[in-house]
């Protein structure tokens, strides 16, 4: 019986240890399947290093996208996009990965927005 206790203690252990940690990020979104430019370095960072990392450590998100800091970089990329009429994510350039991410998420949403058919009475 004692046996059986421990290994039933022993198996909700490792359940629980299997599942999804407090500090990990659950956000998925990233630019590796995107047609986004994510070649060369941005800020001493390849985009699979500064994903890897921003996975491992995003106390915030911005349009899915996670945020190590304050999410400034996507919010700054997403407004340029806005006042620069962005609509191709191929155009989305800048000074690090997350203004870079913020930017195709303003494109992500322009691309959504046209795919949604505006409902009328006629």
């Amino acid at each position: 019986m004692r046996a059986s206790l421990v290994g039933g203690i022993a198996f909700a252990l490792a359940l629980a240890y299997i599942g999804v940690s407090a500090n990990s990020a659950p956000l998925s979104r990233d630019l590796t399947h995107s047609l986004a430019d994510t070649s060369g370095d941005l800020g001493g960072w390849t985009y699979p290093q500064f994903n890897a990392y921003r996975n491992a450590h995003s106390v915030d998100e911005y349009e899915g996208f996670g945020c190590i800091d304050d999410c400034e970089g996507h919010s700054a990329g997403f407004l340029w996009a806005k006042e620069n009429r962005i609509g191709d994510v191929l155009d989305c350039d800048g000074d690090s990965w997350s203004f870079i991410e913020g930017c195709a998420a303003y494109v992500d949403r322009l691309d959504v927005s046209e795919e949604v058919p505006e409902i009328g009475l006629f």
